[in-house]
């Protein structure tokens, strides 16, 4: 009975740890749209029916990723996600240039470097150097 306690008692604590990493990741990320983890429990109750499958644990594991790379680009703009408000934040940006960086990207795929944004009408070198330190791509 005591085995089968302890193991309980040491199971829980690894879950409320590994919860309070993952709420502090999350917490302290800039921007993240989606965070789902689901730690699956068994019914009776006993440290070998809580199991995280391969599944979820990919999911948590795309989780960590996604926050680490948002806390790594934490506090700039990333214009292959940023909506036409997060846009507008940007040093010289207004509604027009916002929707136009959205439509390029739209048609166009993904911006990889600074130098893309050159594409966009109405983004000349004179904005692209105003915005560069603010903006990431990942």
């Amino acid at each position: 009975m005591k085995k089968y306690f302890y193991e309980s008692v040491l199971v829980c604590v690894a879950l409320v740890l590994t919860a309070a990493i993952l709420v502090y990741l999350v917490v302290s990320a800039n921007h993240v749209e989606t965070v789902s983890a689901v730690v699956s429990t068994g019914t009776s109750g006993d440290a070998s029916s809580q199991i995280v499958s391969t599944e979820e644990m990919s999911v948590i594991s795309t989780t960590v990723t996604t926050i680490e790379k948002d806390t790594m680009a934490a506090g700039k703009i990333n214009v292959n996600t940023a909506t036409v408000e997060e846009l507008k934040t940007l040093k010289g940006i207004g509604d027009v240039l916002a929707q136009n960086i959205i439509d390029y990207r739209r048609t166009y795929g993904p911006f990889t470097k600074p130098e893309d944004l050159l594409e966009v009408s109405g983004i000349g070198e004179v904005k692209l150097e105003n915005i560069r330190d603010s903006i990431c791509f990942s």
